[in-house]
């Protein structure tokens, strides 16, 4: 506890160093920290990334235990922002200084969409699945991996640097997705179901049908049976599940965005969309990869 109290006093949110040699600042993407209740214990900041359109933090577990800790995923937008009880110290990231801000930002950007957790992604390929510990890799960790893999260097050492350090070669887990797998027993009959109601649109657009009616009698049903799941998935410590448990979230917001358009103006196109949502019910194989080869592996998609 004493360290905690200490850390309050000697609170490292108020000091930022300067660029080092060679980097400038890039103000397009920003290192934000502030006091979070997520472990509600005095002087323990949370810190994570922050550009014009969104955020990126890993404040806590796949289960969100911050303390206990767990497998997690650096998530986009990040979740516990709309818990804020204090406003946030920003400061603008460094990066090169022989490449645009700009063209960093783009990288960041791109290498992100691969090693975060997104809620407006459907499917990604593939998924990193990192360790929480909240004393040795916690959210500040996250934020120097991201930036590390970018070529950036961080502004600020909040907590003293408690929970910052990963190791380059330290083995995770990703999630690769695999269409052919078998799908977990729980989820066939949701899959089932909503395939059965994609089906039926596609007959009423082609009979010009009232679309609008359908769904507003079956979009509870389908939400009420992802919930049902996603309630016995959550306490989960299986990694297989944790990760159907993302892919339901992923489902409902997506279904819930897709079936909206629909009612409003029912196309061919929005039927398609609903079809591909039926793959997030497939079983993710879990291979395993360090640091190191997860951004080397997303900068090969992000040249």
């Amino acid at each position: 506890m004493w360290i905690i109290l200490l850390l309050s006093l000697l609170n490292p949110r108020a000091f930022a160093a300067s660029p080092p040699a060679n980097f400038i600042s890039n103000p397009n993407i920003q290192q934000c920290t502030a006091a979070l209740p997520t472990v509600g214990w005095m002087g323990f900041d949370h810190t994570w990334l922050v550009t014009l359109d969104t955020s990126f933090g890993m404040p806590y577990s796949l289960t969100r235990d911050a303390v206990r800790g767990g497998f997690a995923s650096i998530r986009s937008p990040d979740p516990s922002l709309a818990n804020l009880t204090s406003p946030p110290v920003c400061q603008p990231i460094y990066q090169p200084e022989n490449i645009s801000t700009t063209d960093f930002t783009e990288k960041f950007l791109c290498l992100m969409s691969k090693l975060s957790d997104s809620d407006e992604n459907i499917l990604p390929e593939w998924q990193p699945i990192f360790v929480y510990q909240w004393a040795v890799t916690n959210c500040h960790s996250s934020v120097r991996f991201m930036l590390d893999c970018a070529g950036g260097k961080m502004p600020l050492n909040p907590n003293g640097g408690l929970g910052s350090q990963y190791s380059s070669d330290q083995v995770l887990n990703i999630f690769k997705v695999n269409p052919n797998n078998q799908p977990d027993p729980e989820a066939m009959l949701l899959k089932d179901n909503f395939q059965k109601l994609v089906q039926t649109l596609k007959q009423l657009f082609q009979e010009q049908g009232n679309i609008e009616a359908f769904l507003t009698e079956n979009i509870p049903l389908i939400l009420s049976e992802s919930l049902a799941l996603k309630k016995s998935l959550n306490t989960s410590q299986d990694l297989r599940r944790m990760g159907l448990y993302r892919r339901l979230q992923k489902f409902d917001n997506n279904f819930k965005k897709l079936t909206s358009q629909m009612q409003i103006a029912p196309t061919l196109e929005g039927i398609e969309n609903l079809t591909e949502l039926s793959q997030i019910f497939n079983q993710p194989d879990i291979l395993q990869k360090t640091y190191q080869q997860i951004c080397e592996q997303a900068q090969k998609e992000c040249p």
